[in-house]
C-alpha cells in the first residue's frame, strides 16, 4: 500500500485490490479484518489516507494548499469531503489537524 499508494485512488474498493493483487476477494478482506484488526476495508484505507493528508498539512511548503485540495489529493472522493461538514467534527479532520499543527509551529 506504502509503496504504490494505491489509497490514492477514489475508487478503489477490496474487489479491485483483489484484482490488483491477483487472489481472491475474501483474502485481503480476511487479512484486514482479522489479522490487521480494522473494522472495514474503508477503514483500513482511510487510515493511509489520513497519514498522507496529515503529513501534507504538516508540511510547511504545502501550507498554502487549501484542505480539500490536499484531501483529494491522498485518495479522499470530494463528495466524502462536501458531506464530512454534516458529521460531528473529530479532533483528527485534516482543517482542526491543520489548524493544530499551525498553532503550535507559531507558539
Amino acid at each position: 500500500m506504502t509503496q504504490t499508494r494505491v489509497y490514492r485512488s477514489e475508487d478503489l474498493t477490496v474487489a479491485s485490490l483483489a484484482q490488483r493483487l491477483k487472489t481472491p476477494e475474501y483474502r485481503p478482506r480476511r487479512v484486514i479484518n482479522r489479522r490487521l484488526g480494522h473494522r472495514n476495508f474503508n477503514a483500513f484505507v482511510n487510515g493511509f489516507r489520513i497519514d498522507e493528508a496529515k503529513a501534507a498539512l504538516a508540511n510547511p511548503a504545502q501550507r498554502e494548499l487549501p484542505v480539500l485540495s490536499i484531501a483529494s489529493k491522498s485518495g479522499f472522493s470530494p463528495s466524502a469531503c462536501s458531506t464530512a461538514p454534516s458529521r460531528p467534527p473529530p479532533a483528527s479532520l485534516p482543517a482542526n489537524f491543520a489548524e493544530q499543527t499551525c498553532d503550535l509551529q507559531t507558539i
